[in-house]
């Protein structure tokens, strides 16, 4: 009653409130099977594969940052044991700062650029910086070279993969599906967040840190 007076009161006494259907009535009908079938099986991927992938470099490199810093050598200073330890803490501090700034860079270009190809730059961005990383170590090439790889790393992952992953869902899904859609995809983004943590001290114990960064570069 308080949405017809209120429509009354702004179009006039003349206009006509339609009832709405029921709440029942109005849904559609969409089995869960029909989620990972067709058109949507193709919404699961675009929304929950990226999702995975940027989960290695959010907290597969998130967490294991400061060890991944000594394996590279680019640790403050030439201490050793604990004092090495913190100094490569200090360094880690100063790569994540960066993370800020993509967030602030990715909310800037959200409206101006197509996600799409906001997730796709970024995640060859990362692949880029990784690739200065990876060449650094193994040229033995200026300390400043490393810094610039892992700088180029969590900025773009983070003005574009790790934002526009949350957007994609709701962009994407019918409205029928839309909340168990991001569900799943959210869910896919959780998994790859497990394994990129599960397996990053095992790609550093069977290969080093080559193999680490050439598998990452590769997700």
């Amino acid at each position: 009653m308080t949405t017809i007076w209120a429509a009354r009161r702004l179009l006039g006494e003349s206009v006509i409130v339609p009832t709405p259907p029921s709440p029942r009535a109005a849904q559609a009908k969409v089995s869960y099977l029909d989620r990972f079938r067709g058109q949507n099986l193709r919404r699961v991927i675009l929304t929950g594969i990226p999702w995975a992938c940027e989960g290695l470099g959010v907290y597969g490199f998130g967490v294991f940052l400061p060890v991944l810093v000594m394996a590279l050598g680019i640790e403050r200073g030439d201490a050793a044991g604990i004092e090495r330890v913190m100094n490569s803490v200090e360094m880690t501090a100063v790569i994540n700062f960066f993370i800020l700034p993509g967030f602030i860079l990715g909310l800037a270009l959200l409206r101006k650029l197509d996600h799409i190809g906001m997730l796709a730059g970024g995640f060859v961005a990362c692949a880029a910086g990784l690739g200065m990383l990876l060449a650094a170590y193994c040229l033995h090439l200026p300390l400043w070279v490393s810094v610039a790889g892992f700088v180029i790393f969590e900025v773009f992952l983070n003005a574009g993969p790790h934002l526009v992953t949350f957007i994609l869902p709701s962009q994407v899904f019918p409205v029928e599906v839309r909340s168990t859609g991001t569900g799943i995809a959210a869910m896919l983004g959780k998994v790859g967040a497990v394994l990129g943590v599960f397996f990053m001290p095992m790609l550093l114990k069977w290969g080093g840190i080559e193999v680490l960064l050439w598998v990452s570069i590769g997700v």
